[in-house]
């Protein structure tokens, strides 16, 4: 299944990937990492008012943003015939982080702490 999903992302972002050229696919993975960072810190900072809110909407746009500079990174890999081990272990390396950074921001935010 995941198969049939990448290739239909492959198709949809190919004439995308085309006009990037010669960039190195790891410049969009740690891009996607600098994405996800600002938006750790605006959840870690928000507050439960309306620039709080203002603040979470952000930080999901930038998450979203960061997830699409991270499929874009095998798919200009496969293009330009460049996958290989280290790209890959970079990738699911900063999914990782991204993943735990984004509970931290979470945990760390003390405006959504349940009182028992």
């Amino acid at each position: 299944m995941f198969e049939k999903m990448r290739d239909t992302w492959t198709k949809m972002v190919q004439p995308l990937v085309v006009r990037m050229g010669d960039l190195d696919p790891s410049v969009l993975t740690w891009t996607s990492l600098a994405i996800s960072i600002v938006s750790f810190y605006l959840i870690a900072v928000a507050e439960l008012d309306n620039e709080g809110a203002m603040m979470i909407t952000g930080a999901v746009a930038l998450v979203l943003i960061a997830g699409v500079f991270d499929a874009l990174d095998g798919a200009l890999a496969r293009h330009q015939g460049t996958a290989g081990p280290y790209g890959d272990f970079l990738d699911h390396t900063i999914d990782r982080v991204v993943d735990v950074g984004l509970v931290v921001a979470i945990g760390y935010n003390s405006a959504y702490v349940i009182d028992p």
